[in-house]
């Protein structure tokens, strides 16, 4: 689990910060703040179900355990979050993730408004 954890964070530390996308502002994340965020999420065997980067959104969309996870981080702050089933779809199945998963998602804040 820790290499897995070391891979995730690794990929969003390759990532390019001189692009049209920089880390803006220095407050923390609220539940309703709109956010400029890099994330991918992926299930606890290493298959990933989403990736996104520059993405924007506000955090109140997110599954709670998410949302729970980013509040209160500042922009340029990267993060290993991992959602239980329960903060997360369940039981229900949500496209390439069956029903009870445990997602971990490594994100880095770009931005908070």
């Amino acid at each position: 689990m820790r290499s897995l954890l070391l891979a995730l964070v690794l990929t969003l530390a390759a990532c390019d910060t001189a692009d049209p996308c920089d880390i803006r502002g220095s407050s923390p994340a609220t539940v309703t703040s709109d956010v400029s965020i890099d994330y991918r999420g992926q299930l606890e065997n290493g298959t990933v179900v989403d990736e996104q980067y520059c993405f924007e959104a506000n955090l109140s969309t997110f599954v709670v355990g998410f949302q729970e996870g980013v509040v209160g981080m500042v922009p340029g702050e990267e993060k290993v979050i991992t959602v239980p089933p329960e903060k997360g779809y369940g039981a229900v199945q949500r496209g390439p993730i069956p029903p009870n998963s445990t997602l971990i998602f490594a994100v880095r804040l770009r931005s908070v408004d």
